[in-house]
């Protein structure tokens, strides 16, 4: 006996199962896949040793064994049947393709049946054009709630529908209520939205959309509703010129946004009315101070009786005037006293005081003025009032400290000629504070001469 080499009996025993290993089996089993409708779609179904027939099932119905299938007009296997391709061609896909497929090879005496793993045909549908069940247009109130809803029908896979305002901004989900459903054929589906959307003004004009999508679009599908909404007048008054000086004629104007229309305007004073002034413009012929921040409203009144107003606080620029000014005064040294000095003016008054007319000698910026008696501060006190764009405008008062009497014009009497017989006349100027009550006269140092 000649012996083994143990590994040449490994690889003889090898060889044997491989060359006897007549199992049929697949080598290529389809996959998951989707589908337009209209397209073509071909499953792929590849085998070795094949021994039964080759049969698909569709939703584990048998399709039967002919290559050609007959009796399923769209659907053959095709390939090189030689190389083991059993692949099945679907042709101009419906909605019914949609199912799970399976690729199958029969039992035969000596070998049971074989199955590929289950492949789910997908058949993606384009929804219907979403509809907006309200119409093309809503009528409606500011400050409201309304409820829009949106269909969309014939979809798969779902579809999703998605709210936007006039300006792509999505709108809220928690003010969307969406429900779905399926059709009879068990495949497509039917979608509903509704929208509880707070309307204001500002809607007015503006367009909410629908828009729906799914896998089987390329781009979504949109529609939309118009909102009318009715709203009371949103009121605004302006005045020509803008700025406003007294003396200018004046035109205030009433503008208004409302839905629907206006109806009638009235304006107002200080809350009251000016009768006969019914237009949408007021003119005041000549203004003045008195119109200073005195309200003017106009009243605007739409087609359905929805009021709105609008007001302006108009301020005039007005010259200044004096409301107060100061007086002489007069008290003893280390007092102090005070110089009122107040104006009216717009825009509003500055002062300035100066001492004894020289303005570039400023001691004072505001419009009361204190002042502690002495010598240095006695004096004439002015104070000027500006307002931008105007003439400025002056007052003034001065200032004296109580004391004995004092001669005003000893030089110019110091020495008096005259003729023998001619009368003379010699002039004593005093000054005090309080004014001097009694004057006297003496000759030659004597008093009492009967001539005070």
């Amino acid at each position: 006996m000649v012996p083994y080499n143990l590994p040449q009996l490994i690889i003889c025993l090898l060889l044997l199962v491989v060359c006897t290993d007549s199992t049929q089996r697949f080598i290529e089993e389809p996959s998951d896949t989707t589908a337009r409708i209209g397209d073509t779609k071909v499953l792929v179904c590849k085998v070795v040793n094949r021994q039964g027939h080759v049969q698909w099932t569709k939703d584990g119905f048998g399709l039967d064994t002919p290559r050609d299938l007959p009796g399923y007009s769209r659907y053959r296997m095709v390939g090189n049947e030689a190389a083991g391709e059993h692949n099945l061609e679907i042709s101009n896909i419906v909605i019914d393709d949609d199912a799970v497929y399976e690729c199958q090879l029969g039992a035969t005496a000596d070998l049971p049946s074989v199955r590929s793993k289950a492949a789910t045909l997908e058949v993606l549908v384009t929804p219907d054009p979403p509809i907006i069940l309200n119409g093309a247009m809503i009528n409606t109130t500011e400050e409201t709630e309304i409820s829009l809803e949106c269909f969309s029908s014939g979809g798969r896979p779902e579809v999703t529908i998605t709210w936007m305002d006039g300006k792509n901004n999505s709108l809220e989900k928690p003010n969307i209520t969406d429900t779905s459903e399926t059709l009879p054929d068990g495949k497509r589906m039917t979608v509903s939205s509704i929208l509880r959307y707070n309307v204001t003004k500002k809607d007015d004009g503006t367009e909410i959309v629908c828009q729906t999508e799914n896998s089987a679009l390329s781009q979504p599908l949109r529609t939309s509703i118009q909102l009318v909404v009715k709203y009371a007048p949103v009121v605004t008054v302006t005045s020509t010129p803008a700025q406003l000086t007294e003396g200018d004629e004046v035109t205030f104007t009433c503008t208004a946004e409302t839905n629907p229309g206006i109806m009638s305007y009235l304006w107002f004073e200080e809350n009251i009315p000016l009768i006969g002034s019914r237009n949408k413009t007021y003119v005041v012929e000549k203004i003045g101070r008195e119109h200073h921040k005195v309200a003017v409203k106009c009243q605007v009144r739409n087609l359905e009786g929805k009021v709105g107003v609008g007001t302006l606080t108009p301020k005039v620029h007005y010259h200044p005037i004096f409301t107060e000014t100061p007086t002489d005064v007069s008290d003893d040294i280390g007092a102090t006293v005070k110089l009122p000095c107040k104006a009216d003016g717009f825009p509003k008054p500055t002062f300035i005081w100066y001492r004894n007319g020289d303005i570039n000698q400023v001691v004072h910026d505001g419009e009361d003025l204190s002042i502690t008696i002495d010598e240095k501060n006695i004096g004439k006190y002015f104070c000027r009032v500006s307002v931008k764009g105007f003439p400025e405008i002056t007052t003034s008062a001065t200032v004296y400290m109580k004391g004995p009497p004092n001669i005003q014009n000893k030089a110019s009497q110091a020495t008096q000629i005259g003729k023998e017989y001619e009368d003379v006349e010699l002039t004593c100027e005093a000054f005090a504070i309080p004014a001097p009550t009694k004057v006297g006269w003496s000759v030659s140092g004597k008093e009492g001469l009967g001539l005070n």
